[in-house]
């Protein structure tokens, strides 16, 4: 990776996250092309590396969490990096393959991500909310990336028409996630209780006027997930292994960050 593109990242990261510009380093004494000149060359092409190669596009956090995890989106593909900010532990995670097979599992049509970005872009909105309620606030961070299915030229095998070929509303496929603060919220997904806990990450993908060629058809998603889990006895569980009870009474606020830290402390 060249020198100059990591300074421009750099300066990129450092404007988005704190508002600051090249001339107000320049200003304050500090060179990025001259620092990034006296770095060690090996570990600037690891970190290139472990990104697949790819460039941050940008570096976002829970507004006014200052022990918010850092979340990276990574080159076109908008892979989303989840850190916890040690430097050693994180978990990558992006879209890799949308197909549409039949009801015995064979593959109809399939389209990786890569054959979507040359139809388009995935456009990228981030905003605060409030996941809680007007008296009990949760803030989050939501990030909602729009994939270009909508420019898709729906064929199906042989002479078949879609079954969906009357329905003229637009196709669209939504990446949705959440990460949340120091406080944690039970929510209602498809019926069931979910508990999300502090400055955790949820996410889910919604996939909306599929024109699909039967009706009995069904949407496959390949997900890729890459994990890094390097820092003193960290380990990743499976929750199979942790015997948690089936129903549970523990309220949300019950373990919220300020409430472990507080019985940490006794």
């Amino acid at each position: 990776m060249e020198t100059s593109e990591l300074k421009e990242l750099m300066l990129k990261v450092v404007e988005e996250r704190l508002g600051i510009t090249e001339n107000d380093l320049l200003d304050n004494g500090i060179d990025i092309g001259a620092i990034l000149e006296e770095a060690n060359a090996k570990e600037i092409e690891e970190v290139y590396e472990e990104n697949e190669n790819e460039l941050v596009e940008t570096v976002l956090t829970v507004p006014g969490e200052v022990m918010s995890p850092d979340i990276e989106l990574i080159g076109p593909q908008r892979a989303i990096k989840l850190s916890h900010g040690n430097g050693t532990d994180s978990m990558r995670v992006n879209i890799d393959n949308i197909a549409e097979v039949d009801r015995f599992g064979n593959v109809v049509r399939s389209y990786n991500i890569d054959r979507l970005l040359r139809l388009g872009s995935i456009s990228t909105i981030a905003s605060d909310v409030n996941l809680g309620t007007p008296d009990r606030p949760v803030s989050a961070l939501e990030i909602l990336l729009s994939y270009p299915v909508d420019k898709i030229d729906f064929q199906c095998p042989g002479n078949a028409r879609t079954f969906a070929d009357t329905v003229e509303e637009k196709v669209t496929m939504f990446l949705r996630a959440y990460l949340l603060g120091k406080d944690s919220v039970e929510i209602n997904y498809l019926g069931d209780r979910i508990l999300l806990h502090p400055f955790s990450m949820k996410y889910t993908i919604e996939v909306d006027n599929w024109p699909f060629c039967e009706p009995t058809n069904r949407l496959q998603l390949t997900m890729m997930y890459k994990y890094k889990g390097e820092a003193e006895n960290s380990e990743i569980v499976d929750i199979d292994d942790l015997n948690l009870p089936a129903n549970s009474d523990i309220e949300a606020g019950d373990v919220s960050f300020d409430t472990l830290v507080s019985e940490e402390s006794i």
